[in-house]
C-alpha cells in the first residue's frame, strides 16, 4: 500500500465573507490553506446550492482522517476478513462492493 502524499491531518473548515458572497476554507492546524470553496448567498444552479457548498467543504475536511481509518482497516486485515467471510457465507453483495469502492478510494487517494 501506497503512502499519501497530501499535507497530513487533521484538517479544519471555517467560513468567511468574501469579496462576493463567502467562502469556507479547509486549512491545517498550523492554519495552511488547503481549499476553498466560494458560495454565495444564491442558488448557484439547478443541483448546487450553499447547503451543498458548506458540505463540501466539510467532506474536504475529513478526508485525511477518513483515509486512516479505512487504511486501518486494510493493514489490521479487517477488509480482506468481510471478503472472505463473504465469500464463505453468500453475505450480502453490498457488503463486498463495499470493500472494493474502499480499496479504490484508497488506492486514488495514495497514487
Amino acid at each position: 500500500m501506497s503512502e499519501a502524499k497530501h499535507t497530513p491531518g487533521p484538517w479544519f473548515q471555517s467560513h468567511r465573507k468574501a469579496i462576493v458572497g463567502y467562502s469556507t476554507e479547509v486549512y491545517t492546524a498550523n492554519g495552511e490553506v488547503i481549499a476553498t470553496v466560494a458560495w454565495y448567498p444564491r442558488r448557484l444552479n439547478e443541483t448546487t446550492t450553499v447547503t451543498d457548498r458548506e458540505a463540501n467543504a466539510r467532506l474536504i475536511a475529513v478526508a485525511p482522517e477518513l483515509l486512516e481509518a479505512l487504511q486501518g482497516l486494510e493493514r489490521e486485515g479487517w477488509l480482506s476478513h468481510i471478503v472472505a467471510a463473504c465469500k464463505k457465507e453468500s453475505a450480502d453483495a453490498s457488503l463486498y462492493a463495499s470493500v472494493t469502492v474502499a480499496r479504490a478510494a484508497i488506492a486514488k487517494a495514495t497514487e
